[in-house]
C-alpha cells in the first residue's frame, strides 16, 4: 500500500463527506487521480480495503443491541449460515472467528420478544452446537489510528435520552444505512422530496444523536494486520477507574473497538496486530490493561477472520 493511498484513507476517514477535489488538494494530485485511486480501493479483491458507514445509535431509536455468539455442529454449514445471516433485518454486524465460536452476530431489536424470535430463527437454520449471547450497554468505535494515525472514537451508550423519528426519517436512515455515500439528490428522488428537505433532515439526524457519526472501515488484511476480539471482566471500583480505563482503550493505537456489556464491569475490544508478529503482541496488550485494572477474569481471545460486514438497522 503506497503513501497515496494512505493519504487517501486517512482523509476519508477524518471526513467521509469530502470531495475527491477536496481530497486531491489536501494530498497535492488531481480529482482525477483521487477517482482512480479510491476506484481501486474500493474494487479490491477478495475485499474492498475500505467502505465507508453510517453509524445509527440503536439507543436513541428505544432499541436495544446485542452479541450472539454461535458455535455450529458442522463448520462446513457455514457458507450457508452466512448467506442466510445476511438476510436478515436485525442484523448489524457478523464477524466470523474461531476459538470456542465460529460467529459473533451483532444484532438489534425493539425488545425481548423480538429477540426471542430471532435467536429462535437463528437456531433453527442450521443445526448449532452452542451459542451465548450478552447484551451492550455502550460500544465506542475508534479510527483506524495503525494506519492512518488519525485520532477520534464514535461513542453509543445506553445512558441517553431517546428520540422520535417519523417515516420519512426512517425511510432516510434506510438509504443511508445501504449506502452512505448515496448523492443527496438521488436520496430526494427515491423519497419525493426536495434535496434542501433530505440536507436538512440529515442535519436534524446528527445534531439529535441518532446518526452519530460516519465510519471508514478499514479492512487490515490488505496492510498484513490479523484482528482479534478479547473479552473479559474486570474488578474496576469506581467510576474514575473507569474513565481511565475507557479512555486508555480509546487511545491504545491498535484497539479498533471497544464494548461494555450488560453486567458488573463486562467487556470486549477489537484489536488489529502486524500479521507477522506472535501472539506475544496479544499478550502484552493483556499486560498492559492487568496495569490499567489490576484483576482480569474470564478472559477470553478469539482470532476474527473477518468483520467487514456491517451495516446500522433501521426499521
Amino acid at each position: 500500500m503506497d503513501k497515496f493511498n494512505i493519504k487517501i484513507l486517512k482523509e476519508i476517514e477524518n471526513n467521509v463527506k469530502l470531495s475527491s477535489n477536496q481530497i486531491g488538494k489536501k494530498i497535492s494530485r488531481s480529482q482525477q487521480f483521487v477517482d482512480y485511486r479510491i476506484k481501486l480501493l474500493k474494487e479490491e479483491k477478495p475485499d474492498p480495503v475500505f467502505t465507508n458507514q453510517v453509524i445509527i445509535n440503536p439507543y436513541k431509536l428505544n432499541m436495544r443491541s446485542f452479541f450472539l455468539f454461535i458455535k455450529l455442529d458442522k463448520l462446513k454449514d457455514s457458507p450457508d449460515f452466512l448467506e442466510k445471516l445476511k438476510k436478515k433485518k436485525n442484523v448489524n454486524w457478523i464477524i466470523k472467528c474461531g476459538y470456542d465460536f465460529d460467529w459473533v452476530i451483532m444484532l438489534t431489536v425493539k425488545n425481548v420478544n423480538e429477540l426471542y424470535d430471532f435467536i429462535t430463527n437463528i437456531l433453527s437454520i442450521k443445526k448449532i452446537h452452542d451459542f451465548d449471547l450478552r447484551e451492550i450497554n455502550k460500544f465506542d468505535m475508534m479510527k483506524h489510528k495503525y494506519i492512518t494515525n488519525n485520532t477520534g472514537v464514535i461513542e453509543n451508550s445506553i445512558l441517553i435520552d431517546t428520540e422520535n423519528v417519523d417515516e420519512l426519517d426512517r425511510k432516510l436512515l434506510s438509504i443511508l444505512s445501504e449506502n452512505c455515500e448515496e448523492k443527496l439528490i438521488n436520496i430526494a428522488n427515491k423519497l419525493g422530496v426536495t434535496y434542501k428537505t433530505v440536507q436538512s433532515r440529515i442535519k436534524n439526524l446528527e445534531e439529535k444523536g441518532i446518526i452519530s457519526g460516519y465510519r471508514t472501515f478499514i479492512n487490515p488484511r490488505p496492510f498484513d494486520y490479523k484482528t482479534h476480539m478479547i473479552t473479559f471482566t474486570s474488578n474496576i471500583q469506581s467510576a474514575n477507574e473507569l474513565g481511565i480505563f475507557m479512555k486508555y482503550l480509546q487511545e491504545n493505537k491498535y484497539i479498533t473497538d471497544s464494548f461494555e456489556f450488560m453486567g458488573r464491569y463486562s467487556n470486549g475490544i477489537i484489536i488489529r496486530t502486524p500479521k507477522n508478529a506472535d501472539l506475544s503482541n496479544i499478550n502484552i496488550l493483556i499486560d498492559e490493561i492487568r496495569s490499567k485494572v489490576p484483576r482480569l477474569e474470564d478472559l477470553k481471545v478469539r482470532r476474527i477472520f473477518d468483520d467487514s460486514l456491517f451495516k446500522s438497522v433501521i426499521y
